[in-house]
């Protein structure tokens, strides 16, 4: 039986560095976004002598795509700062048939079932909820490379790896 503790705390830049690279993962970084966004205003902007009538929708288009990329990282923030369980450590034990999590939140007692999907990122092990819910483990929290090596088989033999439930495209609803 497998048996892994782990005891870490994110400040509000790791936790955004890990906000960050889930929608990296997904595809629609804020990077991404800012670069289509701009491309979409530059686009109208560049057609609108010749063009008015593509250019103004284009550059709402535009002006959407950088206030989404703005908005939605304020959004997450927020979250960070209103949750409790960062205020202190967060305490979670890995086991065969469950996971156990202390915050300030309180404990709770998580089957596998209750997550839907994980992703193993460079810093950080995303333990998927939904789609955009997730519980990020910093890598750094782990004793030893065996102990996240024995966690991500465990994720692997409990929950989908989250690329391969997103390109079927029956991720969670």
């Amino acid at each position: 039986m497998s048996r892994i503790e782990v005891s870490y705390s994110l400040t509000q830049e790791q936790f955004m560095a890990a906000v960050e690279a889930s929608w990296k993962a997904q595809g629609v970084s804020t990077r991404f976004c800012v670069l289509i966004g701009l491309a979409v205003v530059l686009v109208a902007g560049a057609s609108m002598p010749f063009a008015s009538w593509l250019g103004w929708p284009l550059l709402w288009l535009g002006a959407v795509l950088l206030a989404v990329a703005a908005i939605r990282t304020r959004v997450w923030r927020r979250a960070f700062q209103a949750a409790r369980k960062y205020t202190q450590s967060i305490h979670v034990v890995f086991t065969d048939e469950n996971i156990h999590v202390d915050s300030a939140e309180g404990t709770s007692d998580l089957n596998w079932t209750f997550y839907s999907a994980y992703r193993d990122i460079p810093d950080y092990v995303l333990l998927y909820m939904t789609r955009h819910a997730f519980s990020a483990i910093p890598k750094s929290a782990f004793d030893n490379e065996e102990d996240l090596r024995t966690v991500l088989r465990l994720a692997d033999a409990k929950l989908e790896w989250a690329g391969a439930k997103w390109r079927r495209r029956r991720f969670l609803r």
